[in-house]
């Protein structure tokens, strides 16, 4: 299952992929995360960074999802894949988080960028009736995108 959604932010695509880059701003603009634990604190994220999210119900194991980026590159993207199994992760064989960043020519004063977020899910074959549900609230990644221009622009 895939679902893809993109927004103009009107910030120049250096800095959108400066923010993108830090884990710890996940939680900015993302809604389901309450947190991020960093697997290495103080390093620039590059392909093999580990970092954890972790969801607003505190007393459960079920809103922390570890990931790995893939691939870091300002042309092609940046892949992020869910490398934990456990907790909500257990609902997919794999799934990983495409984001492309593209400047958009403009004659106006500020430079605006078009962020593209893709998400992949291979659901696992008993949870496959999840993809339903996922497919319908498949306004949330447009939500989450909305939060992350306000946060940009706002700055």
């Amino acid at each position: 299952m895939q679902l893809s959604r993109s927004i103009v932010i009107d910030k120049a695509k250096e800095e959108v992929w400066k923010f993108l880059a830090e884990p710890q701003n996940i939680s900015k603009w993302d809604r389901g995360v309450r947190a991020v634990e960093a697997g290495q604190t103080g390093v620039l994220p590059i392909q093999g960074f580990e970092f954890t999210t972790i969801g607003y119900d505190a007393a459960s194991q079920h809103g922390r999802m570890t990931y790995r980026i893939g691939q870091t590159d300002p042309n092609a993207g940046c892949r992020v894949d869910l490398i934990s199994c456990d907790g909500n992760a257990r609902y997919f064989k794999s799934a990983y988080w495409l984001f492309r960043v593209a400047e958009l020519p403009d004659d106006r004063a500020t430079r605006r960028s078009r962020v593209e977020c893709l998400v992949h899910f291979d659901m696992r074959l008993r949870y496959v009736w999840l993809a339903l549900i996922l497919f319908l609230m498949r306004s949330a990644l447009q939500r989450d995108l909305i939060g992350l221009k306000r946060v940009l622009e706002s700055a």
